[in-house]
């Protein structure tokens, strides 16, 4: 999934309202959300990872479903094929 919260949400990006669009993707994430995970072409497209993540936070997803979102779907898509990964001590490459 791409940040497609700052196209429909941020006023930056908005070129016309998508109020169809914006209700059927809320109603999507919630029960998809641990097969969804989140990614950003960033530092290019819609803004600094703080903007993008404001910008979720004002969509007005559920605890749980953001965590899902910025990082608890992924890590745990990692942790299927190496079971002792823990993201909190993950080298950056």
């Amino acid at each position: 999934m791409t940040n497609v919260f700052s196209s429909f949400w941020d006023r930056r990006y908005v070129l016309q309202e998508y109020d169809t669009e914006k209700r059927l993707l809320l109603e999507g994430i919630g029960p998809h959300s641990e097969r969804i995970m989140f990614g950003t072409d960033h530092p290019a497209g819609s803004g600094t990872l703080e903007e993008i993540y404001r910008t979720m936070d004002r969509v007005g997803l559920g605890e749980s479903v953001r965590e899902r979102l910025v990082g608890g779907t992924a890590e745990r898509f990692v942790r299927s094929f190496w079971p002792d990964f823990d993201s909190r001590n993950a080298k950056k490459v």
